[in-house]
């Protein structure tokens, strides 16, 4: 360990505590765009699956307290006569030793893209493990990671075949709604927020239980909008998250360059023992030093 003087140790951790609170408020300020770009998207999200694309369309009461007014022409349906919600495993006829994708909660983004690197047997993950195809849309039901978005759209699974964590939902589309458009529904403000109030269970581990997601009632556009809707939110998506990954980067290069000031500083790489700041206190505590 280099041991410079006490006067010497002093500029030191003025100079960096200076430097490092100017990286830490650069830092806050990019996550804090970061939320709010998220919020963004949940906004835009939140608008389309409610109100559509078109400004001025004719809208109708829905019956829903919280959903308000739809566009006219679409109809109002619950969850459940529009996907198959958690289907059973039973329908399976693959062999015991096909391969399958396996995802742990790890792999699921809060972006909704999938690891999936990951495979498995068939009879080593068919007891104990939650069962998904190809297409099915996935949203995690225990907290915080149902809060935080970790939702997903099951593609290019290995034989088009996948199970994971039981701490999952699955949503199978059926032919009336896509599945992307379910997938934008369980994104939405509206979707979240209800489900975080009717979370059970205790502190900690609390989760979305079934009859919320079977009950929940949204607007249903005919097909040819709900892909309109679907090309709209990816264009809007794909810019918001290009400014969120960069901003991400950005984030990280000043965790680097915050590392390396400190080790420069402190092995003596940059010298700071004429640096300006609290130039008085400095000087007060060098005379005292010296008498």
């Amino acid at each position: 360990l280099t041991l410079p003087s006490l006067h010497e140790q002093k500029a030191i951790a003025i100079f960096l505590n200076q430097k490092t609170a100017e990286i830490d408020s650069l830092i806050a300020d990019k996550e804090k765009l970061i939320e709010l770009l998220q919020e963004q998207r949940q906004a835009i999200i939140t608008l389309a699956v409610t109100k559509g694309l078109d400004p001025n369309v004719p809208l109708k009461d829905s019956g829903i307290e919280w959903l308000g007014e739809i566009p006219e022409h679409w109809n109002c349906i619950r969850m459940k006569y529009i996907c198959d919600i958690n289907p059973s495993k039973s329908e399976l006829k693959a062999s015991s030793n096909t391969k399958i994708t396996f995802l742990s909660m790890e792999n699921i983004s809060e972006e909704g893209i999938l690891n999936l690197q990951e495979e498995r047997e068939l009879a080593e993950v068919y007891n104990g493990f939650t069962y998904f195809r190809e297409n099915d849309v996935i949203v995690a039901k225990i907290t915080p990671c149902f809060e935080n978005g970790k939702v997903a759209i099951c593609k290019g699974l290995t034989n088009g075949l996948g199970f994971g964590t039981t701490e999952l939902h699955v949503l199978r589309a059926k032919n009336i709604v896509y599945a992307e458009y379910i997938y934008l529904v369980i994104q939405s403000h509206i979707f979240r927020n209800i489900g975080t109030a009717l979370m059970k269970g205790a502190a900690g581990q609390k989760r979305v239980p079934t009859e919320f997601i079977q009950n929940f009632t949204i607007g249903i556009p005919p097909m040819n909008e709900q892909k309109d809707i679907i090309n709209y939110v990816k264009q809007k998506s794909d810019y918001l998250f290009a400014l969120i990954n960069s901003t991400k980067i950005e984030i990280d290069k000043l965790k680097e360059y915050r590392q390396s000031l400190i080790t420069a500083a402190v092995t003596g790489k940059i010298d700071v023992r004429n640096y300006n700041i609290e130039k008085n206190q400095m000087k007060g505590e060098e005379q005292e030093e010296v008498s």
